[in-house]
């Protein structure tokens, strides 16, 4: 009888272990550092030269966990929650001319809470819509200082993009099918006003979609994101409202 019920009490005490495997968390993270030397000079105006310098920037570091737990039948519920970090000054945004200006809170690049299985998986949270250089160039906050698609990222971009990384973004994410994948997101923002003002006052809204590919050394990737109502206003004269929108 003492055999049983100690076999019986050793099964009891490997059950909750036994359910917990199904969970997994995982510590990640980048440490990136860079010294520079430079100096600019032959300023048109006499007043944009600067003499030689040495700067320690922080290019993208940071911290994020993920966690994942099964949920049977093949579903899943998973959470990623990344933090930037400047390592280099410890404060919430770096120095003014570092790279790394996605840090100072939690979850202040792309964190999200989701569920999953072989169709796919929904997401919301914080998430990126529209991110051109993606998989396909590895530039700005993360190796270097600039590339081709500083077009559209970086203080020389000349392109205009509808959003980045954003706030309060629900997302459906396919699973890969001989290399292809894709996202459909869609946000209500967070520029409209928190009073309506008016008629005519339409919500802000923000619709993305990216399609991506991957194939041995291959990598291409396309963009498309409509943003609604950016920062809309009314003006209301005696002859009635008129709706702006920036």
């Amino acid at each position: 009888m003492q055999k049983k019920l100690l076999a019986l009490a050793v099964a009891g005490a490997l059950a909750p272990a036994a359910a917990m495997a199904q969970s997994t968390v995982e510590i990640y993270g980048r440490a990136n550092l860079s010294i520079d030397q430079w100096r600019a000079k032959g300023s048109t105006s006499g007043t944009g030269d600067f003499n030689s310098r040495m700067r320690i920037v922080d290019s993208g570091s940071r911290l994020g966990f993920r966690v994942n737990e099964g949920l049977g039948g093949g579903m899943r519920a998973f959470v990623v929650m990344e933090s930037g970090a400047n390592i280099d000054s410890g404060t919430g945004n770096g120095q003014s001319t570092a790279a790394n200006t996605s840090s100072g809170l939690w979850a202040s690049r792309d964190s999200y809470l989701g569920i999953g299985g072989g169709w796919g998986d929904v997401r919301w949270g914080r998430q990126s819509i529209f991110w051109s250089n993606g998989v396909i160039a590895q530039t700005g906050a993360n190796y270097i200082n600039s590339a081709a698609d500083g077009l559209t990222t970086g203080g020389h971009g000349t392109v205009a993009i509808p959003v980045a990384r954003q706030s309060n973004v629900i997302s459906y994410n396919t699973p890969t099918m001989g290399g292809f994948n894709a996202s459909l997101s869609f946000s209500p923002s967070t520029t409209e006003g928190a009073a309506f003002t008016g008629t005519g006052q339409t919500k802000d809204s923000i619709w993305g979609f990216t399609a991506r590919y991957t194939g041995g050394a291959l990598r291409a990737q396309f963009d498309w994101a409509d943003r609604k109502n950016t920062a809309a206003t009314l003006i209301c004269p005696a002859t009635g409202c008129t709706e702006l929108k920036a």
